[in-house]
């Protein structure tokens, strides 16, 4: 009786866990879109000098520093990288992907 009650409840901790970690995980995704378009926005309104101010931001400087990383890796200018981010994350909040 003891080892049932003890499955069970180590079941409903991972469960709980796992929702956690979702809603972990959909918030990041949500906060990382908002950065992407935030981007696109400026960049289209200003140019590669506005574009520029706005990844100096500081409430921006942990995704700006990445995608620029990822831009000079893959050698693709950081606008065409932005897009490109952008689109796939819309694409996967439409088909409802975890």
């Amino acid at each position: 009786m003891k080892t049932v009650r003890t499955e069970w409840l180590v079941e409903f901790l991972l469960s709980r866990r796992d929702y956690q970690t979702k809603n972990d995980v959909m918030a990041r995704r949500a906060k990382t879109m908002a950065t992407l378009s935030h981007f696109i926005e400026v960049y289209d309104a200003g140019g590669e000098a506005a574009l520029g101010a706005a990844l100096d931001q500081p409430e921006s400087r942990e995704t700006a520093d990445l995608l620029k990383h990822m831009a000079e890796h893959f050698k693709v200018p950081l606008i065409d990288l932005i897009r490109t981010r952008s689109a796939t994350a819309q694409k996967r909040q439409a088909s409802g992907i975890y």
